[in-house]
């Protein structure tokens, strides 16, 4: 009937809207846990982009498009930050602010996930 198909968003649109939050999901647990237990941060500003880019395929959802904000005032400092110098034998590691930064990020990432509704 017509008020279904108000309902529910179109099959085509609905499995590409949890595909990304899944990634959003993913992609966040997975920075947490790099960001605490590698002892390199060396792919963390490359990880930190493609969860910005999954961001930036949602439209319209605030809470999200408040953390992309978040990410783009943070991302030049962030990567700056692990440059190591020429030669340098150290492997880059994020100063401790970044570390906090990145772990509010990803859990405020994992609980708006967690709580939109599937639709």
């Amino acid at each position: 009937s017509p008020v279904d198909m108000l309902e529910k968003p179109p099959m085509d649109d609905y499995f590409p809207h949890i595909g990304k939050l899944n990634q959003l999901l993913i992609l966040s647990q997975q920075l947490e846990e790099d960001v605490k237990h590698l002892g390199s941060h060396k792919y963390i500003a490359h990880q930190l982009s493609v969860l910005y880019q999954v961001l930036s395929s949602f439209k319209g959802i605030l809470p999200l498009s408040i953390l992309k904000k978040d990410i783009e005032a943070n991302f030049k400092p962030l990567k700056t930050s692990l440059v190591t110098g020429e030669g340098s034998k150290q492997e880059p590691q994020l100063p401790a602010h970044f570390v906090s930064w990145i772990l509010n990020l990803t859990r405020s990432v994992i609980s708006l996930v967690t709580s939109l509704p599937d639709e």
